[in-house]
């Protein structure tokens, strides 16, 4: 028994049975499963402990372009899968970004925090943090700024965000702002603000 193409609903309901008798052939080569699909499918192989299968739908999904669709299913999963989920993005995203700097890598990882950051309801501050970083390095500096400015929302004194949102103002010649974060930075931890500073001296 396979997928056919159709109706979500009835697709979900259909790979969760299978899923259940241990029988889903899904055929993703030759079917080529809508992305809802995929998604309800790897949160699945990461509650059994599959991760090199979750992480292959995953991967499917975000060549898809369509992870859009994981807010409607992410509202009915439970907690600890949505935990699995984020874990397991988050760490997909360092592995991609370890040693790599091309665009088309920094790209791929934003697409893995992305989920990461959906799957934890917006709160998964390291993954704000790093997509903001690859942000910077993909040059979409506002971009970058509203992440920043999203975890400095529920930590204002938080030294990493306050230090990169600074730098990324710097960037954009917006010396005023840079300041302004750079000294509540210093107020809260001058030695990670002076790690930060010498961080980027090195990547000068």
């Amino acid at each position: 028994m396979e997928l056919q193409p159709g109706a979500d609903g009835p697709q979900i309901l259909t790979a969760d049975a299978l899923y259940q008798l241990c029988r889903v052939l899904l055929n993703i080569e030759h079917t080529a499963p809508r992305p809802l699909i995929l998604a309800r499918l790897a949160i699945l192989q990461l509650h059994r402990g599959f991760l090199y299968d979750a992480y292959q739908l995953l991967k499917k999904l975000i060549n898809s372009a369509d992870t859009s669709c994981l807010w409607p299913l992410l509202s009915v999963t439970s907690l600890q899968d949505r935990a699995l989920l984020e874990k397991h993005c988050h760490t997909a995203s360092k592995r991609i970004l370890c040693g790599q700097q091309a665009e088309s890598a920094i790209r791929e990882a934003v697409a893995y925090l992305f989920i990461a950051i959906m799957a934890s309801g917006g709160a998964a501050i390291d993954s704000l943090l790093e997509r903001a970083r690859c942000y910077v390095l993909l040059g979409q500096w506002k971009t970058a700024i509203f992440d920043f400015t999203a975890v400095l929302k529920e930590h204002p004194d938080h030294v990493q965000a306050l230090c990169g949102r600074g730098f990324t103002y710097l960037m954009l010649n917006q010396q005023k702002e840079c300041t302004l974060d750079i000294l509540v930075a210093l107020q809260h931890g001058a030695e990670e603000v002076t790690q930060s500073m010498l961080s980027l001296k090195d990547k000068a």
